[in-house]
């Protein structure tokens, strides 16, 4: 999902560069993918053939019983959220 987002950001986002961040809460990984890049209307992607990866993606989040949010706006960048419980944890609490 990660590699799938970078490729995104490189074929269509304008710029050469994206930030990563990674979050291990316990019980769910925060992953953020966010470009400075030229943005789009994430109510648009299903319209094209090029949202296939987009949708790859959150058919692997959902796989995972996750969920993947975009936000985006032309001209804004984009940021891509994926939230995916951990299973196996150990409760130390």
């Amino acid at each position: 999902m990660v590699q799938e987002a970078i490729t995104n950001v490189r074929k269509h986002a304008g710029v050469n560069k994206a930030l990563v961040k990674m979050e291990d809460s316990g019980s769910l990984l925060t992953v953020v993918i966010k470009d400075e890049g030229c943005g789009f209307d994430p109510n648009e992607i299903s319209k094209h053939r090029e949202s296939y990866g987009i949708m790859g993606m959150k058919e692997r989040v959902q796989l995972f019983g996750g969920e993947l949010q975009i936000l985006s706006q032309p001209g804004e960048g984009t940021q891509i959220i994926i939230k995916v419980p951990l299973e196996g944890e150990a409760d130390n609490g």
